[in-house]
């Protein structure tokens, strides 16, 4: 395994010759943990961590619900679209806790969503809007009728 001994420091402002000299000394670092199998120590540890994100990646393009799973391109285009969405809010209320403010953008979304999940939509939207700024386009407010106290801007035309 690689250990702090195999790290090199290149310091700002250091002369040629003694960039060099540290530049020799990584090299001679790396040959040492190529001779004593540290590569190979290295290879298993990216091994092993490629296949947790491989299990990650699957485990995250499913979902399930009573037994029953999934992959997300079964879903319907309404729950994907609303996935996403969800995903979106969170993310941008993440950021904006800290200070970042990270507003949400949503271009006619919603179409493919029935009444019941419109409402539930609206609610979160509207849970979102007080952590971060949501910004809706459409040329459907009524999809958007459930949002709460948002504040509506009509454009001429």
């Amino acid at each position: 395994m690689i250990d702090d001994s195999a790290s090199v420091h290149v310091q700002a402002g250091t002369g040629a010759a003694e960039t060099a000299r540290q530049l020799r000394q990584a090299r001679e670092e790396l040959q040492r943990l190529c001779d004593e199998g540290g590569v190979a120590d290295l290879a298993s540890a990216q091994t092993a961590n490629k296949r947790r994100q491989d299990a990650e990646r699957e485990r995250d393009s499913a979902r399930s619900l009573d037994g029953v799973t999934l992959d997300v391109n079964q879903l319907s285009t309404g729950a994907r679209e609303q996935m996403g969405i969800i995903a979106r809010l969170a993310c941008a209320s993440i950021v904006s806790r800290s200070g970042g403010g990270a507003p949400v953008v949503l271009d006619d979304a919603l179409g493919w969503s029935d009444p019941s999940r419109l409402q539930r939509m609206g609610a979160a939207i509207a849970a979102a809007g007080k952590e971060c700024q949501v910004i809706i386009l459409t040329c459907t407010p009524g999809r958007y009728a459930h949002v709460g106290n948002a504040v509506v801007v009509k454009l001429p035309g």
